[in-house]
């Protein structure tokens, strides 16, 4: 879907997510990793339906997908760190590995 497109930043780099379709698993991953490889950037795959989730989790609502672009302002990601940065000021931080949805 996409639906974070231009908001995911790598911070090791500074260069933006691409996203993937895994075989119907959508995934974003960092660019530099994905066109120069690891000797350039870690390998940190974030996949849609986590941010999905995380999100409405933190908004406490049963919002439209859609409507999740509109919440958010930025989303960084430092190795395991994932920072989601909300339109209203809020930030949400999580690690990758602790994830359990």
């Amino acid at each position: 879907m996409n639906l974070f497109k231009g908001k995911i930043k790598c911070m090791k780099c500074h260069k933006n997510y691409n996203f993937k379709d895994d075989n119907g698993s959508y995934i974003y991953l960092c660019s530099t990793y994905k066109n120069r490889g690891s000797s350039a950037c870690q390998r940190n795959i974030i996949h849609e339906q986590d941010l999905i989730h995380l999100i409405k989790l933190h908004c406490h609502m049963a919002v439209k997908n859609i409507d999740l672009i509109e919440l958010i302002d930025r989303i960084e990601v430092d190795g395991e760190m994932v920072t989601i940065y909300y339109s209203d000021g809020n930030v949400t931080i999580w690690d990758i590995n602790k994830l359990e949805i």
